[in-house]
Parts: structure tokens; sequence; C-alpha cells
């Protein structure tokens, strides 16, 4: 209960001693990410005076960030500097950085500060295109190409909400960096082979991550994204409803209910969901990777989201899963160039070079094309495409004279 003069401070009962006395910043700064959320003023117990000057300065602190963050005045406070620029880019609710899935969202915050940090202070009328292109290089040699493109991409879209929104100086800003090129981001060659996924697979049932092992089949045999098998968590503020959530996060992805007593599994890609809303349909049944693993788990167990954490039984966060397949794939005495996201390449690969109809893998895969678009077939389409891809591909592992086929040099 707060008291009169001492605005944000809560009393908390601790065992075995004197309640603590704590400042707790208000709901609305929590949700908009205000740093500190809590402050221990227990040290200053018995000096009224001093808790009421403690307590106001936190307070004053919080109602001058929340100001800071209001659009209105972030549009205010635009003085034609880069900084002022990527303020209203982040912050106007009608900003294309608003329209951001929270995965997109993290890296273009990450860079957003270093950007805001190394250039911020120069002025749009003072910059070219050619300081960027020199800005791009630098960022290059320092943190990597994939580093330099995206700073490039942000600062290109903040310039566009610019132009949009018709702050002086965007427009010429923006038509001198149309006039100048970037290298293109070499494709990633990376991709895992039937005995890649096997040892990794094998490796995360050895260090105690059987639920990496099934995410790692799902992924190669489904031909899935990672996003999409393991989920995603997004602030609870972002539409939807979901039934799984931890504090101010909730959780979407597939869950077992999802799975129909015939073995299919019906998935809308995250990446499609908001522009052709495609939908893949999986006959896991087919897939001899995932059935393994679905054996392995307890049938109490198959409920809720399809892919949990092996100690708290909760979903996966995104980085974290990324930093232990990297320990397993490590144990698994795989490349250190193949990530957990090529799973997917891997599939698409195995199955152009086992003779698969390119029409199925790209159903299967969820994508569309002037040829194919997924979104147009039926059910049984789907199915069949998937049963066909995994026909061909399992075809070719077995086949003689490869190290999974028959001719005895399967460790199984």
């Amino acid at each position: 209960m707060e008291e009169a003069g001492t605005p944000g401070l809560k009393r908390r009962k601790r065992k075995g001693g004197p309640d603590a006395l704590v400042w707790v910043c208000s709901d609305a700064a929590r949700l908009a990410g205000f740093e500190p959320r809590t402050q221990n003023l227990s040290h200053l117990a018995g000096n009224r005076h001093a808790l009421s000057v403690a307590c106001s300065r936190l307070e004053n602190q919080q109602a001058a960030w929340l100001s800071s963050r209001d659009p209105r005045n972030a549009m205010a406070r635009f003085d034609g500097s880069m900084l002022s620029l990527f303020e209203v880019y982040e912050t106007d609710p009608r900003s294309t950085f608003k329209k951001l899935k929270p995965s997109s969202a993290k890296p273009y915050t990450f860079y957003l500060r270093k950007l805001k940090a190394s250039i911020g202070s120069r002025r749009m009328e003072l910059i070219t295109g050619l300081d960027i292109t020199g800005w791009h290089d630098e960022i290059a040699d320092s943190s990597g190409p994939a580093a330099a493109a995206m700073c490039v991409a942000i600062i290109k879209a903040a310039l566009s909400f610019g132009v949009a929104a018709r702050l002086p100086g965007c427009a010429d800003l923006k038509l001198a960096l149309d006039q100048v090129s970037f290298p293109s981001l070499p494709p990633r060659r990376s991709a895992p082979t039937i005995d890649d996924v096997q040892a990794i697979i094998k490796a995360a049932h050895t260090t105690g991550f059987p639920s990496i092992a099934f995410a790692t089949a799902l992924c190669f045999d489904g031909s899935i994204r990672l996003w999409d098998v393991i989920g995603q968590w997004v602030p609870v503020s972002e539409p939807g409803l979901s039934t799984v959530l931890d504090g101010q996060w909730k959780w979407f992805g597939p869950k077992w209910e999802d799975i129909r007593s015939d073995m299919t599994l019906t998935l809308r890609p995250s990446k499609t969901e908001a522009t052709t809303g495609t939908e893949v349909e999986l006959d896991l049944s087919v897939m001899p990777l995932v059935m393994a693993e679905i054996e392995k788990i307890p049938v109490e167990q198959r409920k809720g989201p399809l892919i949990v954490q092996d100690r708290t039984r909760t979903p996966w966060n995104d980085d974290f899963y990324r930093v232990k397949f990297r320990e397993i794939r490590a144990a698994a005495g795989v490349r250190s160039t193949l990530w957990a996201r090529d799973m997917r390449a891997g599939a698409i690969t195995e199955g152009r070079k086992a003779g698969a109809a390119t029409d199925d893998l790209a159903k299967q895969a969820g994508h569309t094309s002037s040829r194919t678009t997924s979104r147009i077939y039926d059910r049984d389409s789907h199915l069949e495409a998937t049963r066909r891809n995994m026909a061909a591909r399992i075809a070719a592992r077995n086949a003689p004279g490869t190290s999974s086929g028959t001719d005895g040099n399967d460790e199984q």
C-alpha cells in the first residue's frame, strides 16, 4: 500500500525480519520497458524525509521516461538529427516498426541502439549517400556483412517513414541513398545431411535434451521453420489469445492437440500468416525421424505445447534454444557452420537430390509461386505431396551405398 508523500513505495513482508521498503514503477512504465522496475529503499527506513525524496526522484525519472516515449513528443522533438529520426521511427504507433513481429523487432531494436550511439548526432542535411556506404563498410569490417546489411535496412526504413511523415530532410537523404548500391549478402550454403541430423539427434538424447532431438526431427523431416516448431513468445500486448502465459509474455505454437488421430498436422507458418495465409498439412506417420521421437515420449506428456524444455516443461525461448543447439552440435561433432535453422534447407536439398517433385517440395515447405499456389489446394493434395516427398527421400536414404542405407553401414 502506498503512503502519502512516498509515491510508488510498497511494503513487502520478509520472513524473520522487518518489512522491506521497495519503490515499484507503475504498470504502464513496466509494460513499456522502464528500468529500474523496483528499487530497494529499506536502508532509508526511519528517515521519512529521505524516503520521500528518493520516491519523488524515481517517480520523476519514470514520468520523464514515459514522456520521452510519447510519439507526439518524439515527433515534436524531431530536429533533423539521425537520433531524432530513429526515435520517431521507433515510437510512433503509425510507424512500420510497430508492425514488425516480435522476432523481427528484436534485431531492429538491437541495431537501432547501436546506430543511435554511432551516428545519432549526425544531421541529415550534412549526410550523403556516400557517407552511408562508408558506414556500411565500417560495420561490415567490424561486425560482418549481415550486421552491415541490417543497419542499412533500418536506415532505409526510418527514412521511408520520415518521408511519409514529411519530416524535413528525409526525402533528400532517401533520394541520395537510393542512388548508391550495396553488396548483396551471399546465400547460405550450409545444409545438413541425414547423417548430420542423426548425429545431432543422438547427441541431444545423450546430453539430456530429447526435446531438441524432437524439434530437429520435425524441422528436417517436416521441412518446417524452427520457430514454427518450437513456437514463439510474444508480449501479452500483441494480438491473439493464448493459454500459455509467463508474466508479460504469451506463447503461440503447435500443440499436441493439433495432431489428429491419423497423425496429420496442420500448420500455418508464421511467415505467411499475415500475407498469403498459406497452411501446410503434414502426415507425420510417413516421417521416420519424427515418429521415432514421438514413440519415446510418454503418452501422459503428450499434451500442451509440442516442444517444451526438458527440465521446466515450458516452451523454449528462441535464444536459449539456439545456445543449447550449438552445444549439442559440438557434442555431435557436426561442423560449426551448421545452424539450427538450416534443418529446413537440408530437408529441401535432400528432397531435390532424391528426385522429389518441385511442386511437392514447395507444398510441404509452404512456399508459393506462379506455378503452384499452396493455398488453393485441398487437404488431400497437401498430404499426398508430403507422402510422395517423404517416400522419395527415404528411398534415397536407404539406397545401397549410402551411410544410412542397407549395406551394413547403419549403426542401428
